[in-house]
């Protein structure tokens, strides 16, 4: 199954992009003592990437526009015990929910977006005929990966090398108020908010056009708070013999 790859593609990009120290650090004791808003981009960064590694979860709300200004909308819920849940959105098409745990995964959703999302799938009219509102078993692809935490803070791939982010200042995100950190590449401003107070998580990345608007948008909340995810019953799941969607 085709599955939403160009969210999770560019959400990988914004995200990553914010990981690495690089505009510069402080060392020794000297950039502590200053108030987190007022160290270096290096610092801060390197902060948050510390914190948001330790989470256990977190609520990820996301949404990505088009050219032609369709939307994605991603809200998930996800822990490191590998337990997710989710919906998916496209603007005039429909959407999707999705569930995870113990490594499966099932979805389920809008007849109109299953057909568009399945097209390149032979068995794709069949599979659809049979749902009749039942969950779906699939395998994890980009799904899975929007339910692993580092897939959102990882440091290992720098697909943005930027050499000009900055601290910008002081701002707010859901009453919260957080550090701002501003980078330029190709005409597009990438912008992260950093939690002012420990533990220095990020609550907001957005990639911005030059027009301002942004391309994309991800948002970091619920963080911790415990989540349990129950798998569908067998009788409310559909299984595709051999390979599956």
């Amino acid at each position: 199954m085709r599955v939403w790859t160009r969210y999770a593609a560019t959400a990988a990009l914004v995200l990553t992009a914010t990981t690495g120290c690089g505009g510069g650090s402080d060392s020794g004791g000297a950039a502590h003592a200053r108030p987190f808003s007022e160290q270096s981009v290096g610092a801060v960064l390197k902060a948050a990437r510390a914190d948001m590694r330790s989470l256990k979860a977190a609520r990820i709300t996301g949404t990505t526009t088009g050219s032609n200004g369709q939307q994605e909308i991603l809200d998930i819920q996800a822990d490191r015990r590998g337990h997710c849940r989710g919906t998916i959105t496209e603007s005039g098409i429909g959407g999707a929910t999705f569930l995870a745990t113990n490594g499966k995964v099932w979805l389920k959703g809008d007849v109109a977006y299953l057909a568009e999302q399945m097209s390149s799938y032979a068995r794709a009219e069949s599979i659809l005929r049979r749902m009749h509102n039942r969950w779906l078993e699939v395998d994890g692809g980009e799904i899975g990966s929007w339910c692993d935490l580092d897939h959102y803070v990882s440091s290992n791939e720098k697909l943005i090398r930027s050499h000009n982010r900055e601290v910008k200042g002081v701002g707010e995100v859901a009453g919260e108020k957080a550090v701002l950190v501003a980078s330029h590449k190709d005409g597009n401003q990438l912008t992260v908010w950093v939690a002012e107070t420990s533990p220095h998580y990020f609550l907001r990345v957005a990639l911005s056009d030059q027009a301002g608007s942004d391309l994309v948008a991800v948002s970091f909340s619920k963080f911790d708070e415990p989540l349990e995810v129950e798998a569908p019953p067998p009788s409310q799941v559909l299984r595709i013999g051999g390979s599956r969607a």
